[in-house]
C-alpha cells in the first residue's frame, strides 16, 4: 500500500482523536461509566439477559417467562435512557457518529 496514503490515514486518525468532539465523547463516556445508577441498571440488564439465554434453552421465544424478561429488560433500558449522563452520552455520540459517517461517505464515494 502507498506509504503516503497510510500517512494520511494516520493523520486523519490523530486529528479525530484530538478533536473536541472526540474529547467530549470520552468525557461523556467516563461520566456515564462512573454513574452508579447507570452501572446498577446495566448490571441488572446483563443479569436478565443471562437469565433469558438460559431460559431460551428450555422455552421458545413466545413463552410467558421469556416475554416477561424481555419486558423487564425494556423497562431497564427506558429507565437508563432517562438518566442525565446517558442522555448526554447519547447526544454527544450522535454528533460524533455524524462526523464519522460524513468521513466514510467522503472516503468511500470514489
Amino acid at each position: 500500500m502507498n506509504s503516503e496514503l497510510l500517512d494520511k490515514v494516520y493523520l486523519l486518525k490523530e486529528s479525530m482523536i484530538n478533536s473536541d468532539e472526540y474529547k467530549e465523547l470520552k468525557k461523556a463516556e467516563l461520566m456515564m461509566e462512573n454513574d452508579e445508577e447507570v452501572q446498577l441498571l446495566a448490571y441488572k440488564k446483563d443479569m436478565l439477559i443471562v437469565e433469558m439465554e438460559d431460559k431460551l434453552k428450555i422455552y421458545k421465544k413466545d413463552h410467558p417467562e421469556i416475554l416477561k424478561i424481555n419486558k423487564d429488560i425494556a423497562t431497564i433500558i427506558e429507565k437508563m435512557s432517562q438518566i442525565e449522563s446517558v442522555k448526554k452520552y447519547n447526544e454527544v455520540y450522535k454528533k460524533y457518529s455524524e462526523i464519522i459517517d460524513y468521513i466514510n461517505k467522503e472516503i468511500f464515494s470514489i
